[in-house]
């Protein structure tokens, strides 16, 4: 899932036409690691528009992604997602 399917508006500051500008949020590309936004450009505001679900579906929802990524992710690696936790957590008793 991405946050791009949920946002409505986005204002923001264009530098290179140094222009504040709105923008509707099918007027933008969301791709994986990459918008069709300039580099330069800076996001000043996002309204976002959020389904509304039960505590109990998105509980659920939870679950599932936590398996999904408990039977995907190799067991006894290090990665870049549990690397802050490796590296803060107190040393294990040998």
């Amino acid at each position: 899932m991405q946050i791009g399917s949920y946002v409505r508006e986005v204002k923001l500051y264009r530098a290179a036409g140094r222009k504040i500008e709105v923008l509707r949020g099918d007027q933008i590309s969301f791709e994986y690691r990459h918008t069709s936004f300039a580099p330069d450009d800076m996001m000043l505001a996002v309204i976002l528009e959020l389904p509304s679900k039960t505590v109990q579906v998105i509980l659920e929802g939870i679950r599932i992604c936590n398996e999904k990524r408990r039977t995907s992710q190799p067991l006894g690696q290090k990665s870049a997602g549990c690397i802050f936790k490796t590296l803060l957590a107190p040393p294990r008793a040998a």
